[in-house]
């Protein structure tokens, strides 16, 4: 359920690391999870489940980068064009 979506509420990133997930099964694992822009006041969640001791330097870094990729290619207004196949 949408309830148990872990929506960075402060900021771009949020990090919940086994008990502080609401959800039950994911007790005993780490989720970190960015948002980014898709525009017209919406946003998109990505996240990764890992184990507890995860490197979570490494792992916010590539998924904030992640993010505001996904942000940058939302905000076009064109998806870009399709390449010509080459016979």
């Amino acid at each position: 359920s949408k309830e148990n979506l872990p929506v960075p509420d402060e900021g771009p990133m949020k990090i919940l690391i086994g008990p502080e997930n609401v959800s039950e099964a994911l007790q005993d694992t780490s989720v970190v999870v960015a948002s980014y822009d898709i525009g017209d006041d919406m946003r998109g969640l990505i996240g990764v489940v890992g184990p507890t001791r995860m490197d979570y330097g490494t792992v916010a870094a590539r998924l904030s980068g992640f993010a505001e990729g996904l942000t940058r290619l939302f905000g076009k207004q064109e998806l870009p064009p399709k390449e010509d196949a080459k016979e």
